[in-house]
């Protein structure tokens, strides 16, 4: 088998500008880096040279709960996971399919993201609902540095808009106040920069 190919903090950073249509030097100043280095990194947990996820639909869920539970950006953890997730499992050749409960808005995936970032799901669980959305495995294509374009945009755009839409709840009204608070925190950093 092939070795693991691992999301790194570079890959994080550009799914998130993609997911949230932030630049990402911006998400880099606004973002807690050190929590989404240490979720990057839970997947390849291992001590004496044994693996703690040998499987990779279990590295997947542990990568997806570890980004949607530490919160490592002020707002869009959930879509960010979910879209790591995807990633993660494409760059190592798994062609991920979308559940039959996501027409047309991304039902399914929607109730599962919110359920691991709420701690109402365990890995094992959403371990479980990943191994159904990684059937057969193709040819992994390149990563970041060739300028390859993820195949993961067109298909995952319903379930992202309808995880926006239910995070963007009254609610949830922390989260649609918390751009606001990045913003000013950019513009005072980007101010203090010019000084």
């Amino acid at each position: 088998m092939a070795p693991c190919r691992y999301l790194d903090l570079v890959d994080y950073l550009l799914v998130a500008e993609a997911v949230l249509g932030a630049d990402a030097a911006v998400i880099e100043k606004i973002a807690s880096l050190h929590l989404a280095d240490s979720a990057l990194n839970a997947p390849a947990a291992e001590f004496g040279g044994v693996e703690f996820y040998p499987e990779f639909h279990r590295k997947a869920a542990v990568l997806c709960t570890h980004l949607a539970r530490n919160h490592a950006l002020p707002d869009g953890n959930k879509r960010v996971a979910y879209m790591c997730t995807v990633e993660f499992a494409e760059r190592n050749g798994y062609e991920w399919t979308a559940p039959p409960g996501d027409e047309p808005d991304g039902d399914e995936t929607v109730e599962v993201m919110v359920a691991v970032a709420a701690g109402d799901m365990d890995v094992e669980t959403l371990a479980e609902w990943i191994e159904d959305r990684h059937g057969r495995r193709v040819p992994a294509y390149p990563t970041h540095g060739s300028g390859a374009d993820p195949r993961w945009r067109a298909r995952t755009a319903p379930p992202l808009r309808r995880l926006h839409r239910v995070c963007s709840q009254p609610r949830h009204a922390v989260h649609r106040a918390v751009p606001v608070t990045a913003r000013r925190v950019s513009d005072r950093r980007s101010r203090q920069a010019q000084r």
